[in-house]
């Protein structure tokens, strides 16, 4: 067990709890749900299906009401419709800012609860329990929400803190094998930019003990999350470092409109297309990028880029949210274990996207 409190610059608590058969421990949950509020759990249809009742079978002891919002279980869920339809839930059931929402589910869910609960009367009470290993280790921690629209990923969003984050590794036990090695892309991600001794662990270690390692792989990714975010909530600075990839990521995303790739496996594209471009540029370490692949084909994640419009790519990359004017904050790594935010060009970063 792992009880984890980060307090930002900006003084926004969030307390986070890493524990396997979270549920049981009863003196937690009446800490978290405090027995005088309502509860909405947000979900999605798959995850609905196996453990919407038995979380609120737990938690009923603790709320003067629960109730459930299931939403699909893919990125339309990350739509103003369906925030729309949560938010028309909340007035019709009555709830009010000092009643609690919680996620439950993977990163989709997380960031379209996490909009709705900070924005519903200038928001509400909001728990994180993510489900994937990706939202575990990342996209639960840190505060960000968002929403998709026709123009792209993630355009419409908040950061407002989570008041608690419930981890329970023993929910990655029911992730299909593809799912469970996509969340690996965000711990590769941590190591490459961060933590050269993490990233020689995921190289040289075998994958079996790797997996009978993963709670104490979710901790250490956790750890790092939070002391970036801690010291950067509103993603001007350091936090930025951990959007390695995602340019080229989100680009992919949203020119294959989140059906072909999961996030996870965009990630690991952009990843391994940034290590390149910045050995090409000179300025990441010569093999820096083999060893990513290297790591990434570990972990069954891709790293060849689709065959796709090229313009089209670049087109998605330069409306990306770190773009300003004719330039765009770029991570570069310059050798694993150490990266740095760089502003450049879009004449420069055209050459990732038509090469």
């Amino acid at each position: 067990m792992a009880a984890i409190e980060m307090i930002t610059r900006r003084q926004h608590r969030c307390s986070i709890q890493i524990q396997q058969d979270i549920l049981r421990n009863e003196n937690l949950l009446k800490k978290v749900f405090q027995k005088k509020r309502k509860l909405l759990i947000v979900t999605d249809v798959n995850v609905a299906e196996r453990y919407l009742e038995q979380v609120a079978e737990k938690l009923r002891p603790y709320a003067t009401q629960v109730d459930s919002f299931v939403l699909p279980a893919d990125e339309q869920a990350k739509t103003l419709f369906f925030a729309e339809k949560i938010i028309d839930f909340l007035d019709n059931h009555s709830y009010t800012r000092t009643d609690n929402m919680l996620a439950l589910g993977g990163g989709v869910i997380g960031d379209s609860a996490g909009f709705c609960a900070s924005v519903y009367r200038r928001g509400m009470g909001f728990i994180q329990m993510p489900t994937t290993l990706l939202a575990q280790v990342d996209s639960s921690i840190g505060g960000k929400t968002a929403l998709n629209t026709a123009e792209g990923k993630n355009r419409l969003g908040t950061v407002s803190q989570p008041n608690w984050i419930l981890i329970d590794p023993l929910f990655l036990k029911s992730l299909s094998r593809e799912q469970y090695l996509y969340g690996f892309a965000e711990i590769i991600k941590y190591a490459v930019v961060m933590d050269a001794a993490l990233f020689d662990y995921l190289e040289k270690t075998p994958l079996q003990a790797i997996e009978q390692n993963i709670f104490r792989l979710v901790e250490c990714c956790v750890r790092h999350k939070i002391n970036v975010v801690a010291e950067d909530e509103l993603d001007h600075g350091k936090r930025m470092i951990l959007n390695f990839g995602h340019s080229v990521a989100h680009a992919v995303e949203t020119l294959y409109g989140y059906d072909l790739f999961s996030h996870g496996q965009a990630v690991s594209l952009g990843m391994y297309a940034m290590a390149t471009f910045g050995e090409q540029q000179g300025l990441t370490k010569p093999g820096s990028a083999e060893k990513i692949k290297k790591v990434l084909q570990k972990f069954e994640l891709p790293f060849t880029m689709p065959v796709l419009n090229k313009q089209n790519l670049f087109h998605a990359m330069k409306n990306d949210k770190k773009s300003q004017g004719d330039t765009i904050k770029e991570v570069i790594v310059s050798e694993i274990g150490t990266a740095k935010i760089t502003e450049m060009p879009f004449s420069i970063i055209e050459e990732i996207a038509t090469r």
